[in-house]
């Protein structure tokens, strides 16, 4: 699979962005290389944000993982490198006690928080379907710029 990279001004700037075209998401289809890792936050978590996004070949890897140490709910900030288009989400979910009902995906809301989060229309949910497996979930057309601050995945236990 070919990156195409393209300019445009989706964002208020001239940005570089990464269309990848094609079938599945593979390891040459996908962001983590345009993830800022260093400023990955998560709320109501055990450990920090960064810890869980990983490279491909680490995507079924269940040592390093992500739990509320609150509630039900995170909030895990991704920002990117550059404005990038997100074609899907890649989650592993962990057992079914500790799978999320549902992800709720927004985007470039940069001081998103969970009271927030309840007044604001999301860009997009997803069922979660208990299980082990790594989930793809196809996104609908979203560019997520850097300068905005904030792409954020609130995961709810509902």
């Amino acid at each position: 699979m070919s990156d195409n990279h393209h300019h445009h001004e989706g964002c208020g700037h001239e940005s570089h962005d990464h269309d990848h075209d094609g079938g599945d998401v593979g390891p040459n289809d996908n962001l983590f290389p345009y993830i800022d890792r260093p400023h990955v936050v998560a709320l109501n978590a055990t450990a920090p944000g960064s810890s869980v996004i990983k490279p491909w070949h680490e995507r079924t890897s269940e040592q390093v993982y992500l739990e509320s140490d609150a509630d039900e709910q995170l909030i895990v900030r991704i920002p990117f490198t550059g404005s990038v288009k997100l074609r899907a989400l890649l989650l592993k979910a962990g057992p079914g006690d500790q799978t999320p009902q549902k992800v709720v995906l927004f985007a470039n809301e940069p001081s998103l928080d969970f009271d927030d989060a309840s007044d604001k229309t999301p860009a997009q949910e997803f069922e979660v379907p208990i299980g082990r497996d790594v989930g793809e979930y196809a996104v609908r057309h979203v560019v997520l710029c850097p300068t905005a601050g904030s792409n954020r995945v609130d995961s709810r236990h509902s």
